[in-house]
């Protein structure tokens, strides 16, 4: 006979993740008491529909022969119930110092990496994984301590693109008065009992204490609130999905958003939007916070070309009705783009034209046209010169520290250092940045400012044309 929890497993297997015969299904197998309840009712339910399982084990070398034994344990598990294993066993401490993560954080990533490559490799559908109600509502208490909104008041989710999370309505003393009733055996983690990560501080001081000082039902009530925040979430979710892709246009790297759309949304949509966005970019929105949120709707009111680096490699950009997220090769945060190296001289009126491309992101166009005064001088990515009223040879170079600029209707000099930063310019545009001068006198600080002094180009006349292209 059935026991109650291989009726709701089935049921979520069968009704909520539509799992079909011969299907496949993958468990991340620690073989503590979750993952082994889990493992034995995927069992029995596998020999009804004829449907092919999977257990992976990973040791994080973190506990040394008590990590052994538990990888001994699983393997000889899965043996006795012919279940095919795999197994892999990472430095996560290693691991989590070159990520500059928690180890807690770097197992995790780890563990999903592994995951996800033996089931493609092995053809696995799902994923699946043993969190239970305790687990999700341990993760609610985290995301409160540490900031959030709705969503992360939904808990654990149940289903998350080919990963499945069956045992979320089963308490974990549920899960091991079962297999105490069956005496089924299983492997015991001491690290849960210490208070090293702030999961095991919520499990094991933070919840005894509010069950005790203010609420003996407390689990119930958190779990009250991941239901209704779960349908409140779903709810905000669909209503965004049904305009989402007409404002958020995705191209490699990066995404456009249509400002004058977006600046009419709620400022709660506004962020959702946003998070959803980033999401899509990097995959997740680990070190997003409420307040880069909130700097990119900020810049994306205001006039003119704006920027802003979030941590982690995304940029944001504001120019015209565009707002731009574009995902970067390096980690912003301690980026430090080297200034390309140009210095080019020109001797005299070239008599073709000239491209130089310093390098793969900028290339400088020199020529002569006929001007016609169509197009406007105050465009600052190229400069117009009368060249019968400048002296050559004209250079255009790095920029040099001290150099001072002459702003139109401007009386003195001032830095250029000074005008940039006022601009409030990345690292990445400065180092694109180049000036032009003749006898100490910069005509032209490319892509910010210029000053053409007496040489206006004359309509009819030969104008000498710098351009600079980004690429």
């Amino acid at each position: 006979m059935k026991s109650r929890f291989e009726k709701l497993i089935e049921k979520k297997l069968i009704n909520k993740f539509e799992f079909k015969k011969n299907e496949s299904v993958l468990l991340a197998f620690s073989g503590g008491p979750d993952s082994v309840f889990l493992l034995y009712h995927l069992h029995l339910l596998s020999e009804k529909y004829k449907f092919k399982i999977g257990a992976f084990h990973l040791n994080h070398c973190l506990r040394g022969k008590e990590a052994d034994k538990d990888a001994q344990f699983c393997k000889k598990f899965c043996k006795e119930l012919g279940i095919e294993f795999f197994y892999e066993k990472k430095d996560i401490k290693k691991i989590s110092k070159e990520l500059k993560i928690s180890e807690e954080d770097a197992g995790r990533k780890k563990r999903y990496d592994l995951l996800n490559k033996i089931s493609q490799k092995k053809g696995f559908k799902f994923i699946a994984t043993a969190h239970h109600k305790d687990d999700s509502i341990e993760q609610v208490l985290m995301n409160f301590l540490r900031g959030t909104g709705i969503d992360g008041l939904s808990g654990i989710p149940e289903k998350r693109n080919n990963i499945i999370r069956p045992l979320l309505d089963i308490d974990k003393n549920q899960i091991i008065d079962f297999l105490e009733k069956k005496k089924i055996n299983y492997c015991i983690d001491k690290t849960n009992f210490e208070a090293d990560y702030l999961r095991n501080k919520i499990r094991n001081v933070l919840i005894p204490y509010l069950e005790k000082e203010f609420n003996p039902s407390i689990k119930k009530g958190i779990a009250n609130l991941i239901d209704i925040s779960d349908e409140e979430n779903r709810f905000i979710e669909n209503y965004i999905n049904n305009f989402f892709s007409s404002i958020v246009k995705f191209e490699k790297n990066k995404a456009l958003i249509d400002l004058e759309v977006f600046n009419q949304l709620e400022k709660a949509i506004k962020r959702r939007v946003l998070r959803k966005t980033i999401k899509s970019l990097k995959g997740t929105t680990f070190k997003t916070t409420l307040d880069h949120i909130d700097k990119i709707i900020e810049i994306s009111l205001l006039e003119g070309r704006k920027q802003f680096h979030l941590k982690d490699r995304i940029i944001a950009e504001k120019y015209f009705e565009t707002l731009e997220l574009k995902l970067a090769e390096v980690c912003l945060r301690n980026y430090k783009p080297e200034s390309l190296d140009f210095n080019i001289k020109i001797e005299k009126l070239p008599e073709k034209n000239i491209l130089i491309s310093p390098d793969k992101t900028i290339n400088f166009k020199i020529y002569t046209q006929k001007e016609d005064n169509t197009k406007s001088l105050e465009e600052v990515e190229e400069i117009r010169l009368n060249p019968k009223e400048i002296n050559f040879p004209l250079i255009l170079r790095n920029l040099e520290k001290g150099d001072r600029f002459s702003p139109k209707n401007f009386k003195g000099r001032k830095k250029i250092k000074k005008i940039l930063a006022e601009k409030k310019l990345s690292p990445d545009e400065k180092k694109k940045i180049a000036v032009l001068e003749s006898r100490e006198k910069i005509y032209w600080i490319s892509g910010v400012a210029k000053n053409h002094f007496n040489a206006l180009p004359l309509k009819g006349e030969k104008t000498l044309v710098i351009k600079r292209i980004l690429m």
